[in-house]
């Protein structure tokens, strides 16, 4: 159901009616202005209309020109596309200025997919991700040539790439004041075992 035009209160109405005679539905944020200028546009309407019908599958019924809003409509959770479409531009129509073409089809296709799946990750770090994060990461590491019996002052100490150290870099504080168990020469990562 496109809601071109309602506001949350009148489409609250319809979608009782829906949800009480059982049948399955969308909702479309839409502007129904051919075209329509990103000025009047309300991709929020996504958004509120989730957070009003959690029920509810909600899309984005575009009639902009180019994909970038319904390209963000769908990182904000849009799980379907309209757009009025074209097999040329050369034809005569009110809506041929924001139709798409078989070429931007696809690429609206192709791109959505991607931010659907890129929307839909968890934040967590990628197994792929792995060998960067060792080589990113900093280890603590001597600053300097430092004696056996030495107590490590924060001027001693640095952290580096990599990350392949015993001690991390978040756990620099950690080597302060604690005192080498046998000398190290600068750039050597330190280890748990160095300190005493």
């Amino acid at each position: 159901m496109s809601t071109g035009m309602q506001t949350i209160e009148t489409i609250r109405a319809s979608v009782d009616i829906l949800e009480k005679a059982g049948i399955e539905y969308a909702l479309l944020e839409c502007t129904n202005l051919y075209p329509s200028p990103a000025e009047i546009v309300s991709l929020r309407g996504v958004t509120e209309l989730k957070q009003a019908f959690p029920k509810a599958v909600v899309g984005f019924s575009d009639h902009s020109i180019g994909p970038e809003m319904a390209l963000a409509s769908v990182a904000l959770g849009a799980s379907i596309l309209e757009r009025h479409y074209t097999d040329t531009r050369y034809r005569k129509g009110p809506d041929i200025i924001n139709s798409m073409d078989p070429a931007e089809l696809r690429f609206l296709i192709d791109r959505s997919k991607e931010i659907w799946i890129a929307a839909n990750n968890p934040k967590h770090r990628s197994a792929p991700e792995e060998d960067v994060y060792r080589f990113a990461r900093g280890s603590v590491v001597a600053d300097r040539d430092l004696p056996a019996g030495h107590v490590i002052a924060e001027a001693d100490i640095w952290a580096r790439r990599p990350g392949s150290g015993e001690i991390a870099a978040y756990d620099f504080d950690k080597v302060l004041g604690k005192c080498l168990t046998r000398a190290v020469t600068r750039n050597t990562q330190l280890k748990w075992g160095d300190l005493a």
